[in-house]
């Protein structure tokens, strides 16, 4: 896909979608009624495009369906380097996460385009009860979920999602590379 079609199709997200925009490429629907909030994401890499799909399919269905409870928040997690087609414009985004930046390295970065991104959506973060960032991998794969832990209340209703293959970020930390 072209820089210029995914400028228009963001574009014309942003538009379709103003009444929902709480932030640049970020749209919350909320039904009004008292539930958790959750969140999805896409492109936190910038060359992970095919996701863009999924978020679109659900503004779609939201267009004709009431959310029954709670809120969902969409967005574009990093549409400068999504525009790019690069998997990052300064930093990885995912690094600039929980980090309070003490290298070098991040204070060099922290006038980044993904650190002043992450200023956007921290506080969209920080009132999500659910999160789900959707990646691409880049060889075929089936569908898979990595989650922090497995003890938390959330975690009985994985199953629900139908995938064969659930990791946890223990089991990848563990897990020696072939």
């Amino acid at each position: 896909m072209k820089t210029t079609e995914k400028n228009d199709i963001l574009n014309q997200m942003a538009q379709d979608n103003e009444a929902h925009e709480i932030a640049e490429y970020i749209w919350q629907f909320d039904s009004g009624k008292e539930w958790p909030c959750a969140t999805v994401f896409e492109a936190k890499h910038g060359n992970e495009t095919d996701n863009l799909a999924v978020i679109k399919a659900i503004i779609e269905i939201l267009k004709t369906q009431n959310l029954k409870c709670g809120k969902l928040i969409l967005g574009v997690a990093n549409p400068e380097a999504f525009l790019k087609g690069q998997r990052f414009v300064d930093v990885d985004l995912n690094r600039c996460f929980g980090q309070t930046f003490p290298t070098l390295e991040h204070i060099a970065k922290q006038d980044s385009s993904e650190y002043k991104r992450v200023k956007v959506l921290k506080p969209v973060l920080e009132k999500t009860d659910f999160f789900i960032d959707l990646h691409a991998t880049i060889k075929p794969s089936s569908p898979f979920m990595v989650v922090p832990n497995l003890n938390h209340d959330f975690a009985k209703h994985l199953p629900a999602f139908g995938l064969n293959y659930m990791l946890t970020l223990m089991q990848l930390i563990m897990t020696p590379l072939p």
